[in-house]
């Protein structure tokens, strides 16, 4: 799914590859983890995490090439390995979530973890009003 959603971005022109794809990364990944926390049958879940995977592609296509061009240049190799290392620090962190969770005898087993996808969203979402407009 997320090659898939990819080969569209990719089309897109570059310059509206900028804040408000992160934006819109970070809303269609809260809807689908909402969705999958919410869900009440195996549909629903599975489609949370459609909706999720769509806005993974988002982030995963778009968001490097924004790091990139408003890190300077001197910069530049090192921001973009941190974004990559990120990627790994938050598969550690919903591991230790699904581990923490492993123990609990209701529905919020898995639940809590859908819906704690939600945090690095709306941080995502935060930190893009700081940081400076793309220079194209």
């Amino acid at each position: 799914m997320g090659t898939y959603n990819s080969y569209f971005l990719l089309n897109t022109p570059a310059t509206a590859l900028n804040t408000s794809s992160t934006y819109t990364s970070s809303a269609i990944t809260i809807t689908g983890a909402v969705l999958q926390a919410a869900s009440v049958h195996i549909a629903l879940l599975i489609f949370g995490r459609i909706v999720i995977g769509m806005g993974m592609a988002v982030a995963a296509t778009a968001t490097p090439m924004f790091v990139a061009e408003i890190s300077k240049p001197s910069y530049r190799a090192f921001a973009s390995a941190v974004y990559y290392a990120c990627w790994q620090v938050g598969a550690l962190l919903a591991t230790g979530v699904c581990y923490g969770t492993n123990d609990w005898t209701s529905n919020w087993t898995w639940r809590f973890p859908s819906l704690f996808q939600v945090v690095p969203s709306v941080f995502a979402g935060v930190v893009v009003c700081i940081v400076p407009e793309s220079p194209r």
